[in-house]
């Protein structure tokens, strides 16, 4: 039989065939690429204060924390943290067969305000000074 013997296939029966042989690429479907869910609660907190980092991913095999946090996680977690004073900024990449999913959250940590005695009080605070100090002092005439 020459080559010039063979006919196409009508397009509907090429379209089956290639279909039933996995569209030429051997079967196997292509590897899910990886999803990524990171977040802050809260992402503003006072000097001192937590946060709650959690995170979940699918379709990978390892993370691995960058920025204000490092370090490889699990798939799916949650941590509490203390941040420094300042905007933080942390990082998470996840990888798997079909990719890698990267996500970041950012968390303002305020300086915690201070104390200030309101007016009255530290009026009354002054006055009680001043009438002490002068009790025990003679009049000359």
């Amino acid at each position: 039989m020459s080559l010039k013997s063979l006919k196409p296939l009508p397009p509907a029966l090429a379209a089956l065939l290639l279909a039933a042989c996995g569209a030429g690429d051997g079967g196997s479907p292509a590897p899910a690429a990886p999803t990524l869910q990171l977040q802050a609660l809260p992402t503003e907190v006072a000097e001192g204060g937590s946060t709650v980092l959690s995170w979940s991913a699918t379709d990978a095999d390892t993370c691995l924390a960058s920025g204000d946090w490092s370090g490889a996680r699990l798939i799916a977690g949650s941590e509490s943290l203390t941040p420094a004073l300042g905007l933080r900024r942390y990082q998470l990449r996840c990888s798997g067969a079909g990719g890698s999913a990267e996500a970041s959250v950012e968390v303002r940590v305020t300086a915690a305000p201070i104390a200030q005695e309101p007016a009255e009080a530290e009026l009354a605070r002054v006055q009680a000074l001043e009438a002490g100090c002068c009790q025990n002092q003679e009049t000359v005439p």
